[in-house]
């Protein structure tokens, strides 16, 4: 009340002579026109936020009124040309310096507020001349506003608001601003003053905000000044370098009003004295933590019944708690930790039902349990800490703090299980239970702590087992410690945990790690020794990941990691086996051709192989082991079986499953044969079709290839993809086999395996010899391109030029550079004659044809030698990992550095040829081998060298070629969808001439209209020798439009360009059943 009396007074003038000049509108501060001129020029005026307009010279032009920010509040003399001024340039991006004309030009201002702007250099002494007219000057939050604060501001005597806070001050609070006599609010906090409180200060006897905060003050507050100031509501002594005591009986009398108390890391002493009592009905906010203040806890505190938060951490207290303090129910935060705090936690605490943070850890004198009751501090409860103290019992199992962000057990003496209904506390970001005597397993359903960022475990023996698989829906953990305790997992099952391994920070760390973002927390685990992999070991053994150097008796291999980063994480694994089996999915869509895709895909198994092999290095060399055997992964064992009893587990199991996974394939293609010869034979189609049957004829129409459906070309996707893990599988088995009942199982599979493989290798072997040595009956040649009908197309104006950029794309990928035909000297008559040797060059091509359709005839060996390489790939990867997995850290190491290393040479080879050469047919194949045996050559460099940026490039590269495969394959299969409509294939030899075939398709007689564009499109004619020859196909949607006695005929890839395609497809859709008159230049 007192306060506010001088400023009130003067505001009730101000008021009463506004009232009495309301009907003047005259402007009587027009005089400060070249003041503020003065202070817009040095400010730099045009680079303002809302800037004034106008003249500023002309005062004809513009009114000081009218100008925004400023106010002119009345007459202060008789020449009515000199109004007291009010200026608010606030938040406008000021910049520049206060000139020292302003007041020289026009002292006569009232309020002058600068906050938040970039306002330089220093206050000018000149601003001394506003003298008594000054009411409030604020330049808060201006960082380059530097100096010292001005001794001839003493004048101010009617200064009522002075703020300087967030500035670049220096120096003291000059002993002469004493005459500030009508002060009520003092800010000068953030700068970097220095010096003691003046005690002339004591005459600030209208002072309720006294803000001094951040700064260097030193020495003792002065107790005159302190109990000068009745009035007092506000006072921030915070982060200097007081000393001495401050609490006093005349002080705890004076400040009968105080509502907020703050006097935070200083070093202030004493105790607090039972009178503070008599703050009680007003004080809300009490903070004196990191100080030296002792004692205990005055219990006539609790009559501070509106106090909403309580802050007396990191001093020197003693004693208990006050059950009496239950009364302050409007709590909100209770901090008393790092203190000498004894006795047990008062259940009556539980009536702080609006208690957000609580924190008494790091008093180890604090004993009992932990009170079930303060469950209800239910959804408001945010951050409690109760580690380091001597708390003994269980864990509360009715607590379900639904909105709780940090929750801190650690070191203290609790035990029992871990209770599942913390799996309630969704929004939990760090969960810390180090130190301690918990037993059994990590609950399940803590997989619901989907916002975890931290969990830490470590130093609690007895808990054992290993990692449950749903934790791996935390997708925000980064930290997951467990060392010393018997639990295991692998780091993988983690989108986070799997970059960086699994850590071990230490528990007096968790707390700071509240204020970390995610990626400040992966940088800090970084830092740490990591490892990928705990074994799952008998419960009475405990893991220990090192904090800092792995253990001194373990000989770490010079070209081991330090830091091992997992490659293989859920997301990888996912994208490298999603890169194979897309590949094998896609087999039937023949718009780019050839085995090469399925060798890409080979080749970038071993770049994992290899990335694997560098892991399981590091992992040895960490004092852990890598559960994760050989041939485990669905890439290289898809139906993941694993034989028990059999040497190497799952590559017995690799050598069954994929076997089996073979010979299922080439039986469904089989089938797929009966299915088209039973269709063809058929007198008539039925009307009505269940939606079995077409489900069944979709699915050999589009995903089963139409060529080299015979045994083996019906083999050739899935024998490419399973041949270097299942040959790889049967090395690891030799290395592995030990002899005995297991020996005997391990032969077995061997013997299984390689009669497998001599079925596979025979036909091969018979077609590479039979290709090189006999003569070959297929050639290719090259296509003629119609350069002028391409132009007139390109040129077209009622195409646009999004559809144009993209036809000419996939015109240039996917049209095949080269047809295959039949060489001169087997006539057309010849090979459509039913005569033996036409039967056997058919019969030939749909066994083998698959295996050279996508090479030029001169590459027809292409497929032999990649998959030669394949197959000497798988070995060298078999060796390898039968020799890492010795469990030898010198043995993995170097197993990783040879194997990778000869994967790279052999993939090079690849890559050199088709970089040089180009031999597909189709531009698309060569150029997606090319970048994905590209990343493989590079992925399997980087992890030969090894070391930590080696295996972490590595794991990139692998990673990246796995998601491109993935990319490559959905844009193919848009293609033919979109484009072609799935129907297309690569044509073979065979498709040039067919008997009883319909006259050449004109395509200059070709006219169709596009409902969606409404324009007429004309085809662009083709010489007649480049017609294509109509081949006579079935379809079941082309059925709808032809009559009986019609034969629906396709145009071969080869013989039409792409564009030409598209408007086929178009035409079939939307002139379908048309009259003979309108359909009279389509023959159909």
């Amino acid at each position: 009340m007192h306060a506010q009396l001088p400023r009130t007074i003067y505001l009730t003038a101000l008021t009463s002579f506004f009232l009495a000049h309301a009907a003047d509108t005259t402007c009587y501060c027009e005089g400060a026109l070249p003041a503020l001129k003065a202070l817009h020029d040095a400010t730099n005026g045009p680079t303002w936020s809302n800037p004034w307009s106008g003249n500023l010279s002309n005062a004809s032009d513009v009114s000081v009124c009218s100008l925004s920010g400023v106010e002119c509040l009345g007459v202060v003399d008789a020449s009515g040309n000199n109004g007291l001024l009010s200026i608010d340039l606030s938040f406008r991006n000021l910049s520049g310096t206060i000139p020292s004309s302003f007041a020289m030009l026009y002292p006569w201002v009232n309020y002058f507020h600068m906050t938040n702007n970039n306002l330089t250099g220093t206050l000018p002494t000149s601003l001394s001349l506003f003298g008594k007219h000054i009411n409030e000057f604020v330049f808060a939050s201006n960082a380059d506003l530097s100096g010292t604060l001005p001794p001839e501001f003493s004048n101010w005597t009617a200064v009522t608001v002075f703020s300087i806070s967030s500035c670049s001050f220096t120096g003291t609070i000059p002993a002469v601003y004493a005459n500030f006599t009508r002060i009520t609010s003092f800010s000068v906090q953030g700068n970097r003053l220095t010096g003691t409180i003046p005690v002339d200060l004591a005459s600030w006897s209208w002072l309720n905000t006294f803000i001094i905060s951040s700064n260097q003050f030193s020495g003792t507050f002065p107790q005159l000044a302190l109990t000068s100031w009745p009035t007092m509501l506000a006072i921030e002594l915070s982060d200097n370098k007081f000393s001495g005591t401050i609490f006093s009986e005349a002080l705890c009398t004076s400040w009968k009003n105080l509502n907020s108390f703050r006097c935070s890391n200083n070093s202030f002493s004493g105790t607090l004295p039972s009178c503070l009592a008599l703050w009680g009905p007003t004080i809300n906010l009490f903070f004196i933590n990191n100080n030296i203040i002792s004692g205990t806890f005055p219990l006539s505190l609790q009559n501070w019944t509106l106090l909403r938060e309580f802050d007396c951490g990191s001093n020197r207290f003693s004693g208990s708690l006050p059950p009496e303090w239950a009364a302050m129910t409007s709590m909100t935060s209770f901090q008393v930790d790092r203190n000498n705090l004894t006795g047990t936690l008062p259940l009556q605490y539980a009536s702080w039902t609006n208690v957000s943070r609580f924190l008494v850890n790091n008093n180890a004198l604090l004993t009992g349990s932990i009170p079930d009751a303060y469950s209800s501090w239910g959804s408001n409860a945010i951050d409690l800490r109760f580690s380091f103290c001597n708390f003994t019992g269980t864990l509360p199992t009715s607590w379900a703090f639904d909105h709780i962000n940090m929750l801190l057990f650690s070191e203290n003496q609790l035990s029992g299980t871990l209770p599942s209904s913390f799996g309630g506390m969704k929004s939990i970001s760090i969960l810390s239970l180090d130190g301690n005597d918990f037993s059994g397993t990590l609950p399940a359903s803590w997989s619901a702590l989907t916002g975890a960022q931290v969990i830490g475990v470590r130093n609690n023996t007895n808990l054992s087992g290993p990692i449950p698989p749903s934790w791996s829906a935390m997708t925000q953990l980064a930290v997951l410690a467990f060392c010393f305790t018997a639990i295991c997992g692998n780091a993988s099952m983690f989108a986070l945990i799997g970059l960086v391994g699994f850590g071990c920070p230490e528990t007096s760390a968790i707390e700071t790690f509240s204020s970390l973002a995610t990626t400040e927390l992966v940088a800090y685990v970084i830092q740490l020794t990591r490892v990928t992999t705990v074994s799952c070991t008998s419960p009475a053994s405990t893991t220990h990941i090192p904090s800092s150097a792995p253990s001194p008796n373990k000989t770490e291999p010079s070209n081991a990691s330090s830091a091992s980063v997992l490659p293989y994480t859920a997301a990888a694994k996912s994208a490298a086996t999603a890169a194979v089996w897309t590949v094998a999915a896609t087999q039937g869509l023949k718009l780019s051709g050839g085995a090469s895709p399925a060798a890409s895909v080979a080749f970038l198994q071993g770049a994992f192989a290899a990335s694997r092999l560098r892991r399981l290095c590091t992992a040895n060399s960490s004092t852990s082991t890598e559960d994760s055997p050989p041939l485990s992964d669905p890439m290289d064992n898809p139906t993941e079986i694993e034989l028990t009893d059999a040497a190497g587990n799952y590559a017995g199991g690799a050598i069954v499953g994929n076997s089996s996974l073979l010979v299922a394939v080439i039986l469904l293609n089989q089938l797929a044969v009966f299915i088209r010869s039973w269709r063809r034979k058929r007198s008539a189609p039925s009307k009505v079709s269940s939606i079995t049957t077409r489900a069944i004829n979709w699915l050999v129409d589009h995903l089963v290839p139409s060529e080299g459906i015979h045994f083996p070309g019906s083999a050739a996707m899935v024998y490419g993809l399973l041949m270097p893990p299942t040959v790889a599988a049967c090395v690891v088995i030799f290395m592995n086999s030990t002899g005995g009942s297991e020996g005997v199982g391990a032969g077995a599979y061997v013997l299984a395996a390689l009669l497998g493989i001599v079925v596979w290798i025979l036909p091969l072997g018979y077609l590479a010899w039979r290709m090189q040595c006999s003569p070959f009956p297929f050639t290719t040649a090259r296509h003629a391109a119609n350069k002028k009908a391409r132009r007139n197309f390109s040129e077209s104006k009622n195409t646009s030029l999004w559809r144009r950029m993209f036809s000419s794309i996939a015109e240039f990928l996917f049209t095949p550079t080269h047809t295959w035909k039949l060489l001169p000297t087997s006539s057309s008559s010849q090979v459509n004659s039913k005569d033996q040797k036409g039967g056997a060059q058919r019969a030939f091509y749909k066994s083998y044809g698959v295996f050279f359709v996508g090479t030029r005839s001169e590459w027809r060996m292409l497929f032999a030698l990649e998959l030669f390489i394949a197959l000497v790939g798988g070995a060298v990867q078999g060796a390898g990992e039968g020799v890492a997995s010795s469990g030898d850290a010198a043995d993995a190491c170097s197993a990783a550095e040879w194997t990778s290393a000869t994967l790279a040479a052999l993939s090079g080879v690849v890559l050199v040829l088709h970089v040089v050469v180009w031999p597909c047919l189709v531009r698309y194949d060569d150029l997606q081998t090319i970048v994905l045996t590209a990343l493989t050559v590079a992925s399997e460099i980087a992890s030969a060298i090894g070391g930590d940026v080696g295996e972490q490039v590595g794991n990139a590269l692998s990673l990246a070629a796995a998601v491109i495969q993935v990319i490559l394959v959905v844009l193919e299969i848009a293609i033919a969808l979109l484009c072609f409509e799935g129907r297309i294939r690569i044509t073979s030899p065979f498709s040039a001439t067919i008997p009883n075939a319909q006259p050449p398709l004109d395509f200059g007689e070709l006219r169709l209209r596009l409902p969606r564009i409404g324009t007429d499109y004309q085809l662009p004619s083709i010489a007649h020798s480049e017609r294509p020859v109509v081949n006579n196909h079935h379809s079941h949607d082309s059925a709808l439009c032809a009559s009986p006695q019609q034969h629906q005929q396709y145009v071969s890839l080869q013989q039409i360009r792409l564009k030409q395609l598209l408007y086929m497809v178009a035409a079939q859709h939307h002139h379908r059943c048309r009259s003979s008159k309108e359909t009279k230049g389509l023959k159909t």
